[in-house]
């Protein structure tokens, strides 16, 4: 699969058409860095959403390379493809990551 274009902050944050189905969004911030994204979202022939495409170019060291790193700042090839299935999983893993951390006090 051909990644889009890197799409800028601004139009990160105005969730803006990419082209060709693309749009462009902030990637949830991971190792103290964040990441410029493109997301694809497949649809069923009925019009459901299933899966997404993502392309995420991340600013730091990114946990879902290859482990191949390019350049002196270990900062991986990009950008990196990552393929999600349901967005609600990450809504249940944020609210299980906050029942987690109130259960602990913090």
């Amino acid at each position: 699969m051909t990644p889009p274009r890197e799409p800028t902050g601004d139009e990160c944050y105005a969730l803006a058409p990419l082209g060709n189905g693309w749009h462009a969004l902030w990637y949830p911030q991971m190792g103290g860095y964040s990441g410029k994204a493109a997301v694809l979202i497949d649809t069923t022939p009925e019009g459901y959403r299933s899966c997404c495409e993502i392309f995420v170019w991340h600013d730091g060291e990114f946990p879902f390379s290859d482990g191949d790193v390019s350049g002196w700042d270990d900062k991986p090839k990009e950008p990196v493809n990552l393929h999600h299935c349901d967005a609600e999983q990450f809504r249940r893993f944020a609210d299980d990551i906050d029942k987690i951390a109130e259960s602990m006090g913090k």
